[in-house]
């Protein structure tokens, strides 16, 4: 399972993510506003979201991606 580690300022402004395959930690602050590490995160952050509303649109019980989507059962 992809577990990814978001974290951000004060401000709302994400910093760093942390658990992409290949890539043990991202850090902007680090980077120096390196513009490739910036846009390397950006896109991260669209997949990973895109992914989740892709899942999240789906009907209940139908399997994508190796992942199930629960039943609502209440």
């Amino acid at each position: 399972m992809l577990s990814l580690t978001i974290a951000a300022d004060s401000g709302g402004s994400v910093v760093a993510i942390a658990g992409y395959p290949g890539l043990r930690r991202l850090d902007a602050r680090e980077s120096g506003k390196d513009a490739e590490n910036e846009a390397l995160l950006c896109q991260m952050i669209r997949s990973g979201y895109n992914a989740l509303r892709a899942f999240s649109s789906l009907k209940e019980g139908t399997e994508w991606a190796g992942l199930t989507r629960p039943i609502d059962d209440t």
